[in-house]
């Protein structure tokens, strides 16, 4: 399989706990517990970091997050600078990047499509450090976050499902799986490389 570069990470993050927060049937999305970090670590399981004491910190959709979110294709997620700019371009300057969450953002120039990473993505460091992040999918967008974009918590419906559907196929971002063996982990740092199948 033929490579080509498709930017490199300029930011990695984990969600120390839910971005949606609020009673049943008034929930809303907070970004608050987003953590951007110089390195993570990635396995099957998901994404995980340290804090500066040491500390370990499992990102919630983490297999092993006690209050996981994990569902079997969220475990990690991609997002890309070029999706940002569309996003701010509709809606505002309160969508800085990775304020959806994504555990790995990738400066682009244009739009990615699903098309361009379903085959999978390949993460590689200066020292030869190498993950593939294959089962891409689409992360579908939620009422919440739409309902951040429009700066608006109580937006009628009809408003909700316009945003929705500029978010979905992939403005919203992607999720992804580390193709290892649970346990297995994976340095990714700020700065790597990423790699798609030639078109």
């Amino acid at each position: 399989m033929t490579l080509v570069e498709l930017g490199r990470i300029v930011r990695l993050q984990v969600q120390r706990s839910s971005l949606k927060q609020g009673a049943p049937r008034a929930t809303f999305y907070e970004p608050e517990p987003i953590l951007s970090v110089e390195a993570m670590a990635v396995d099957a399981d998901g994404a995980r970091t340290q804090a500066d004491d040491g500390t370990e910190i499992i990102d919630v959709h983490n297999r092993l997050h006690p209050q996981t979110k994990f569902r079997g294709e969220n475990g990690l997620s991609i997002g890309f600078t070029a999706h940002y700019t569309e996003m701010r371009a509709r809606f505002g300057d309160q969508l800085s990047t990775g304020i959806a969450g994504e555990n790995i953002l990738i400066e682009v120039d244009e739009h990615i499509d699903l098309a361009a990473v379903e085959a999978g993505v390949v993460v590689q460091g200066e020292d030869g450090r190498r993950v593939v992040l294959g089962d891409v999918c689409v992360a579908a967008p939620c009422a919440e976050f739409s309902r951040f974009c429009l700066n608006d918590a109580s937006a009628p419906a009809r408003e909700i499902t316009t945003v929705l559907q500029f978010l979905h196929h992939g403005m919203r971002g992607y999720y992804a799986t580390a193709e290892h063996p649970a346990g297995k982990q994976v340095e990714l740092r700020v700065g790597d490389r990423v790699f798609i199948a030639a078109r």
